[in-house]
């Protein structure tokens, strides 16, 4: 199974762009139907994307397997929706990708979950530039109150192993 994994892996990072499941089938001399299956777990590991037009099946390199496991897994947002700690995933402009239930306003830029303003010690910012992770603790001011959290961010790199991403953790820090 994984030596077929392995060969379809090898055929489409072979190619530019994107491949039909006709072209593989016909690279790698399997029957369509079996290569289909294998091309299904290959996108649920979150190595490979699909796109569709008309009828016809698209396949290519996942830019990042750990972003397309978590947008497309149910089982994983799932386990990562029970964590009271906001998990969010940012791009460059540090705008937030998929985030957790935890997380409020999605779609915007990390910090104004928590405050109009931006994080005077981002380690998002840090994990971008460095490809390492980073840990902080801010303070903001939300509705007069000042609350404190920690911030953890780890890089989320793609098959080159550039930064394309990150991954960052927020937990409220209880204040004595």
């Amino acid at each position: 199974m994984k030596e077929i994994e392995n060969k379809i892996l090898e055929v489409i990072k072979g190619i530019k762009d994107k491949i039909s499941t006709k072209e593989i089938t016909e690279k790698i001399k399997l029957e369509r139907h079996t290569l289909v299956k294998y091309l299904d777990v290959l996108k649920s590991k979150g190595l490979i994307e699909c796109q569709t037009l008309g009828r016809t099946n698209l396949w290519y390199l996942a830019r990042s397997p750990v972003i397309s496991t978590i947008k497309e897994n149910s089982q994983i947002k799932e386990v990562l929706n029970a964590f009271d700690d906001g998990i969010a995933i940012l791009d460059k402009n540090n705008k937030v990708i998929w985030a957790n239930d935890a997380v409020r306003n999605k779609g915007l830029h990390c910090y104004e979950t928590y405050s109009e303003e931006s994080c005077k010690d981002c380690p998002a910012v840090k994990t971008f530039k460095t490809g390492k992770k980073h840990r902080a603790i801010n303070t903001y001011t939300n509705n007069g109150k000042k609350v404190s959290y920690e911030l953890i961010t780890s890089p989320i790199k793609d098959n080159k192993q550039k930064t394309i991403a990150v991954m960052e953790i927020s937990r409220k820090i209880k204040m004595r």
